[in-house]
């Protein structure tokens, strides 16, 4: 008798998992969304069931597993995932899900920043760009929901990376080259909050090191950041200072149009922090970066390629890093 409680409390430990599908839109459950519940493996994302929420919004899925499950409700050509961790409570799970709209006013840039590292084989970039949705509806457009403008000369094929709102591991996508010169779109749902995009390309050696490219997004903020020993001449920019953690050298982008010529050599002394490194009060996002500190002079040949190499690694955590770095003047949050 034992034995059997104990096969059927193990099998009711894992026998059902429920909730409800919220429109935050409406404000209303929300009937007729598809529900899938996977289970990162070895072998990739393996799908343990599928249910469909009832007219007042809730769903229930007969089995569970043990270990981190992932459920993804798709809805308006928009997957919403919520993550059930494990030890945590199967029942009553909320799912979020929202509206969809193809009017691209409802997303702005609120910071667009060029991380320009010069290196032997030419110019390695990597932009990070901010998007900002404050409205209650995802921007979704299968033509494209994000476009980019990418100098002529660059080197190989661009990676794009997008991270939503929810903080999910960012997600890589192709970038799709349009109608005009020069201008990529990515096609991927920009939910309501802020999602974050990183491009990370190379461009070739030029005789003068220049750069130059134009911003295609209205307002935010704009800036240029090269490492320590690095200097910019060029048009529409404007020397702001250099940043307290790592000493780079931060320029104010004042149009929508620049061009750059780098000028010096890069330097060893690279903040110790590096990047992703607390910087005041919040601890920033772990984004898995590994930490850039100060170099000893005789390996100064070898330093620069190794961080250019993991330049689109180190980039997102810096700008984390710079974003929450009190700026001269401003009063704290």
């Amino acid at each position: 008798m034992k034995a059997l409680a104990l096969i059927l409390l193990s099998g009711s430990a894992f026998a059902a998992v429920n909730g409800t599908v919220t429109n935050t839109t409406t404000g209303k459950p929300q009937g007729g969304v598809i529900i899938q519940m996977v289970q990162p493996g070895q072998g990739g994302m393996q799908t343990l069931g599928t249910s469909k929420s009832a007219p007042d919004g809730t769903f229930k899925f007969d089995k569970d597993a043990e270990g981190p499950r992932l459920l993804q409700a798709i809805y308006q050509g928009v997957m919403f995932t919520t993550m059930i961790p494990p030890g945590a409570s199967s029942s009553g799970v909320k799912i979020n899900i929202t509206d969809a709209t193809s009017d691209a006013a409802v997303v702005k840039a609120s910071e667009h920043i060029y991380i320009v590292q010069p290196t032997a084989e030419g110019i390695t970039v990597e932009e990070a760009v901010f998007l900002k949705n404050d409205s209650n509806k995802t921007f979704n457009d299968p033509k494209g929901t994000f476009r980019f403008y990418l100098p002529e000369n660059i080197a190989g094929i661009p990676k794009v990376s997008l991270t939503s709102p929810d903080g999910m591991v960012p997600v890589q996508r192709e970038a799709s080259k349009t109608n005009k010169p020069n201008v990529y779109s990515v096609s991927y749902p920009l939910k309501p909050g802020e999602t974050r995009v990183s491009i990370s390309y190379g461009v070739q050696p030029g005789a003068n090191r220049s750069f130059s490219t134009r911003l295609l997004q209205e307002g935010g903020t704009n800036r240029l950041v090269v490492p320590l020993g690095v200097t910019v001449e060029g048009d529409n920019l404007k020397l702001m200072g250099q940043d307290p953690q790592n000493k780079a050298n931060i320029y104010e982008i004042t149009g929508k149009e620049f061009a750059a010529v780098l000028k010096g050599d890069a330097s060893t002394n690279v903040a110790g922090g590096g990047a992703g490194a607390p910087s005041g009060g919040d601890e920033p996002e772990d984004t898995g970066a590994p930490q850039v500190t100060q170099s000893n002079p005789r390996i100064y040949d070898r330093f620069w390629p190794v961080l250019a190499l993991g330049l689109g690694i180190l980039a997102v955590g810096f700008v984390l890093m710079y974003r929450a770095t009190p700026r001269k003047g401003a009063a704290p949050k």
